[in-house]
This record gives structure tokens, C-alpha cells and sequence, in this order.
């Protein structure tokens, strides 16, 4: 997608579900990536604020991840976004620390080859007839990680079988 992920501040806009121009921003929209590095372990999320129009930032966001060249997707994280008031000039080189940009973290061990970034709603849906960022930065390290969440295994064996769980807590019948 032109301008989510360029190393510039130049701005993403996307104009909803509807692609209407005129207001009344209807969600979700979003991005789909596919790191060069290959597997990915994403433990954070950064987004810079765009040049203009606040009530077009984003507020939220989902990020899940794929395996399987986006067949199916997991959800890795989703919660609140608070872009800051300040702006970003258009087209400058990233400097997390000297420009305007929110970030989140979150608890991951799980490596994808490719993201699904959705944002539902902005600052002022009634007034904004899009969502707007400057850039995305997904934050974490490459590799394959291990598999989320605790899993259950059932394995037969002649007329029985086995079951068990690497999860908290005691597995009971």
C-alpha cells in the first residue's frame, strides 16, 4: 500500500469501505504485509500521525497474522490507538524519537510470514471522510517464534486414547 510502510512520513489515506469521498468515514479498512525478512515475531506497533486533519486518525486497530500466505489469519492484538494532536511534515525520513507517533506493545511469541492491519474508526467518524497515517512500523524481531496459546492433543492408541494439555490448570474429565 503507497505511503503505510515507505520510511517516510508521506501519508496513507484511505477513504473506507465505501470509498466515498465526502464525510461519513465507514470502517474497516486497513493493509495487508508481508515482511521481506520472512518470518516475523510482531510484539509492537508503531504509527506516526499524519500532516493534517486529526479527526482522521485512527483509534483502534486488530493486527493478526498469517502463515499461510492469508488464507487464514490469527489475531495477535487489538485495543485503543491515541495519536497524538501534533503533526508530521509530509515526506521527511522517520525519526521515532523527534516526530509525532503513538506506540503500542503487546505480548507475542508467535511468528507469521504476512500481518493483516485493520482500523475500524477514527477520531470523528460523522466528520472525516477517511483514515490517515503517515507510516506504520511493525516492531518485533525475525523468526519463527513459537505457536501462541496452549494446545490440547488427543492422540488414539488401539481401543484408547490420550489427552493432554500444556495450558494453566489442571486438565479434568
Amino acid at each position: 500500500v503507497a505511503n503505510a510502510i515507505d520510511d517516510t512520513t508521506s501519508k496513507y489515506l484511505n477513504f473506507g469501505t465505501d470509498g466515498n469521498q465526502d464525510a461519513g468515514f465507514t470502517g474497516p479498512v486497513g493493509l495487508i504485509v508481508t515482511p521481506a525478512a520472512g518470518s516475523t515475531v510482531v510484539t509492537g506497533l508503531r504509527v506516526y500521525a499524519a500532516n493534517d486533519a486529526p479527526d482522521r486518525d485512527p483509534v483502534n486497530y486488530t493486527l493478526e497474522g498469517s502463515n499461510d500466505a492469508g488464507a487464514t489469519f490469527s489475531r495477535i492484538s487489538s485495543g485503543a490507538l491515541a495519536l497524538p494532536a501534533g503533526r508530521n511534515a509530509s515526506a521527511l525520513e522517520l525519526s521515532p524519537l523527534g516526530q509525532q507517533n503513538y506506540e503500542v506493545n503487546f505480548a507475542n511469541t508467535a511468528g507469521y510470514t504476512t500481518y493483516r492491519l485493520t482500523f475500524t474508526d477514527v477520531k470523528n467518524n460523522a466528520a472525516a471522510n477517511s483514515m490517515q497515517i503517515a507510516e506504520i512500523e511493525l516492531l518485533g524481531t525475525p523468526g519463527t517464534g513459537t505457536p501462541a496459546g496452549p494446545t490440547l492433543q488427543i492422540t488414539r492408541s488401539g481401543t484408547g486414547a490420550s489427552i493432554s494439555w500444556d495450558g494453566p490448570g489442571t486438565l479434568q474429565a
